[in-house]
This record gives C-alpha cells, structure tokens and sequence, in this order.
C-alpha cells in the first residue's frame, strides 16, 4: 500500500451545473499548482470539452483522448459482456457476433434514448 500519495478522479466534470463546475474547476487548478503541497497529490478528470473548463485549466497538462483511441477497447468489452450475456440467454455464436456488431456501430459518443436500446 502507498500512503504517501492521494488519488483522486473525477469523471464527466462537463456533465455538472456551470457553477459546480466552475467551483471545482477552481479547486483542481489550486491543488495541480500548489508547489508545496504535502504529500504526493495524482489527478484525474474526464469531461468533454468546454470554453469555460479550457479557460480555467489552462497550462494543465491535457490529453486529448479521440473516438479512435478507444474504439478497439469498447469493442473488447462489448465482446465480452456479449458473452457474458450469452451464458444466461443461450446465444448462438453468430448472434453473440451480430449482437455485438450491432452495438459497435450506434452512434459514437451520442446518448440513444432508452427505447431504441
């Protein structure tokens, strides 16, 4: 165990009221800049891409991750929650692949409505 070092992740920063955001925002610019802060303090943040995020963290390192990235990852996971699935509904093999297929290809990054799941 490492306590000498503080994790902390924050996922969809993007997805929060404009002045949470702006509050937390704050918050990590203070603790990335902090020089003498104790102790060894890791951040990371997901959100989409905002004027007002862009603005605050400015000079924060920053990486950029695309639809590409990460499409071969998704694709591995949805293969095996497919298979997963499999266990329980007794899917042929062609229809664990069409099934899978079908979910790789929606719409990258859009939210679908919960009736065309």
């Amino acid at each position: 165990m490492n306590h000498d070092s503080l994790y902390i992740g924050i996922d969809g920063l993007d997805e929060c009221p404009e002045m949470e955001r702006k509050l937390l925002s704050d918050l990590i610019a203070l603790v990335s800049r902090a020089q003498n802060a104790p102790g060894n303090i890791k951040m990371l943040v997901t959100s989409r891409r905002e004027k007002d995020l862009e603005k605050s963290l400015r000079g924060i390192a920053r990486l950029d991750i695309k639809p590409w990235n990460v499409e071969s990852d998704i694709a591995a996971y949805i293969t095996m929650r497919v298979s997963q699935l499999s266990q329980n509904f007794d899917f042929s093999k062609p229809r664990e692949q069409s099934i899978a297929a079908e979910i790789c290809t929606r719409p990258k990054g859009q939210l679908l409505p919960s009736n065309s799941i």
